[in-house]
């Protein structure tokens, strides 16, 4: 249509946000459960840890911004298609935006603590912060998956992409979340599911990322 972003265009811009969320969200969570505090830590640990949690309320900030624009591209690029469907998928993907900055937040309420004297430290609180941020990223992750589904399937009911990826992709993200879901229900099956949705996921999020960036949508869609 005149006047609006070339949707070849717009579809790569996506891709490479979405492939910069990858690599984001991915060293967010390396920083978000790097120390478990479980024990009081010794002068070289305590360093690193307190690095570390600055790190953490870096890449919380820096993850919620590139999660806002990737759900902004998304909703551009589908709201062609159902334009009631593509502000769902985006109401729902916003959850990971809330998730990362309220992740933020609490490390530095960690951050607070641990930069008290070493003997003044209350482990048992930062310990308690640590889990509430695994928790907050967990519930984020499963309502962002769940607009990530919506998304796929726009993709596929517009034929942006090729059917077979984008209904992958639908099956992987509900599957990210029932597992995430089960993992609240019952911890114990965490190791049991966490590889096999993150590898599921993982599949799927390169691949419509490597097809977004090298093809864009189809001729068809640029078309109209």
């Amino acid at each position: 249509m005149p006047g609006q972003m070339n949707p070849k265009i717009l579809a790569r811009t996506v891709g490479a946000l979405l492939l910069l969320s990858i690599f984001v969200g991915v060293a967010h969570l390396n920083k978000l459960t790097s120390e478990p505090f479980t024990s009081a830590l010794d002068a070289d640990r305590l360093l690193l840890a307190r690095q570390t949690i600055e790190s953490a309320v870096q890449s919380g900030f820096g993850s919620a911004l590139v999660s806002l624009l990737t759900t902004l591209g998304f909703f551009l690029l589908l709201r062609q298609t159902n334009s009631t469907l593509a502000g769902l998928a985006a109401m729902l993907r916003l959850a990971d935006v809330v998730g990362h900055l309220f992740t933020a937040y609490l490390s530095l309420q960690m951050l607070q603590l641990i930069r008290a004297p070493e003997d003044a430290i209350d482990w048992a609180l930062l310990r308690s912060l640590y889990e509430q941020r695994i928790d907050v990223f967990h519930l984020a992750l499963a309502t962002l998956s769940l607009g990530v589904g919506l998304n796929f399937y726009l993709l596929a009911r517009g034929e942006l992409v090729p059917k077979l990826l984008a209904y992958y992709g639908v099956i992987a993200s509900l599957c990210v979340t029932a597992s995430v879901t089960a993992m609240a229900i019952t911890p114990a099956i965490g190791n049991y599911v966490y590889p096999w949705y993150t590898y599921a996921n993982g599949v799927a999020y390169l691949s419509l990322t490597a097809w977004l960036i090298v093809f864009g949508v189809s001729d068809r869609r640029v078309r109209e």
